[in-house]
């Protein structure tokens, strides 16, 4: 079976994926254990499929920010050492929309 189908249907049965280290993290309810079998049994696939996902636009941002950032001489903000330029924090990410 088709890696993004089975992601797919376990979606639906309300679980979370995620590759964690070369490892499957699977969160959601008990009742989906069947599902979680079906994952298992596919784990090579499943984790090539979700590293070959693309990254949301969140984690775009804060791979930018953690690979160009480097701190200001007074400690107060953030600058690109290749063109000095400001580097603004991805903060707006980690605050709660409520």
């Amino acid at each position: 079976m088709d890696a993004l189908t089975l992601l797919s249907e376990a979606q639906q049965a309300g679980l979370r994926v995620e590759a964690v280290g070369g490892k499957l993290r699977v969160r959601g309810p008990r009742t989906a254990a069947a599902m979680v079998e079906r994952l298992r049994a596919h784990k090579d696939a499943i984790l090539t499929a979700l590293a070959a996902a693309p990254k949301s636009h969140a984690d775009r941002e804060i791979a930018r920010f953690l690979r160009v950032a480097v701190p200001d001489a007074d400690g107060m903000g953030w600058h690109d050492p290749a063109t000095r330029a400001p580097v603004v924090p991805p903060a707006k990410y980690f605050q709660n929309p409520g």
